[in-house]
């Protein structure tokens, strides 16, 4: 019963279901408490308990209390197996992912450089487990605009992912849209564009519209990225062709934006303002993704300002304030876009003298 109750708490977590989470953590509990006789049994639950409770606190943002629970899990783990044992590293990643959650850069970066090491020394160099933690090291990196070290990062798990599972995989999607990110951070726009390509490739006969429609995003955003704005707008417009209200709920706000920003750069204003009006009705408040809301509120604001700069100035300044406070929100990994917004922001708050 313990496993069961801990794997609830794990699954619906992972969901975002939180609160049918934290019912079955209570339950866990409970059946912790009425456990008796073998005292190392109820210490290696007690570590599987502290250890999900930590994951299902992080995603609370309850993160001092996640850091509490992730370092029990992991002392107790250490108890029972030893300071060396690879089985600890889940524990370990989890805190790692707390920490960054935090932008506690150094924190994370210690402990999920440990992490690899301990995995490494136990199965190897290539084993396709070590991509996970490559995979966070890169996302660490990249959340502060740290774009060559994550690009190393990725590459890594790139040539892990084609020796253990085939140059084809469709896993090797998400390995090369982020190289392709990290490239294109690097202002490497060609070498982006070709990663882009490359992921697009891992995915477009897939009989998912909604992965290949991912597919033809990731090439979008680069091609915009690179100034290649026609390019750029076929490539959105497909992926937006390809989702539905059901199928891409999630993605239709960011998709729609898109798609508006490459017509503003190509001067078809007028029309991208009742998409993005829409596209921002899409998304609650607050929003569940707060770059996505920043992202759209610029790009409303923009060009309501271009369309008609007398009397749409006002809701404008107040668009891109709010996107200024919500890329503020996303903390480091968004500072270009802060400055961005900051930079318009100041040239566009007044009008120009005559």
């Amino acid at each position: 019963a313990m496993e069961a109750f801990l794997e609830m708490v794990r699954l619906y977590a992972q969901r975002q279901q939180l609160d049918i989470a934290e019912r079955w953590r209570e339950l866990a509990l409970v059946q912790l408490e009425r456990m008796v006789g073998n005292e190392r049994s109820k210490k290696f639950y007690k570590a599987r308990m502290d250890w999900y409770t930590c994951e299902l606190q992080r995603e609370q943002q309850d993160f001092a209390h996640a850091e509490e629970s992730c370092q029990s899990a992991l002392r107790l783990h250490q108890e029972l197996f030893g300071p060396e044992s690879a089985s600890a590293s889940g524990i370990m990643n989890t805190l790692a992912l707390t920490y960054q959650r935090q932008d506690k850069f150094n924190e994370a970066l210690v402990l999920y450089h440990q992490t690899y090491a301990l995995v490494e020394k136990s199965i190897g160099p290539m084993h396709p487990r070590l991509a996970v933690y490559l995979n966070n090291l890169g996302n660490l990196m990249v959340s502060h605009q740290k774009f060559d070290e994550a690009a190393g990062y990725y590459q890594k798990v790139v040539e892990i992912h084609k020796r253990t599972l085939g140059d084809r995989h469709p896993k090797l999607f998400d390995d090369y849209a982020a190289l392709a990110r990290a490239n294109s951070g690097r202002r490497r726009h060609d070498d982006a564009v070709r990663f882009a390509w490359s992921a697009l490739e891992r995915v477009q006969d897939l009989p998912d519209p909604t992965k290949v429609a991912a597919g033809h995003f990731v090439l979008g955003e680069m091609l915009q990225h690179a100034g290649r704005f026609e390019e750029a707008l076929s490539a959105h417009q497909h992926a937006l062709e390809l989702c539905d209200q059901k199928s891409c709920e999630r993605n239709l706000p960011v998709y729609s934006t898109a798609v508006a920003e490459d017509r503003i750069e190509l001067g078809q204003v007028k029309p991208t303002i009742p998409d993005l009006e829409n596209a921002l009705r899409l998304q609650p408040d607050p929003p569940a993704d707060r770059g996505t809301k920043a992202r759209t509120e610029f790009a409303l604001a923009r060009a309501l300002l271009k369309s008609d700069p007398k009397r749409s100035r006002p809701r404008a300044v107040e668009l891109a304030q709010a996107a200024l406070s919500h890329y503020r929100e996303v903390g480091h990994s968004a500072l270009r876009e802060q400055e961005e917004v900051q930079t318009w922001l100041t040239r566009s708050a007044t009008p120009a003298s005559p």
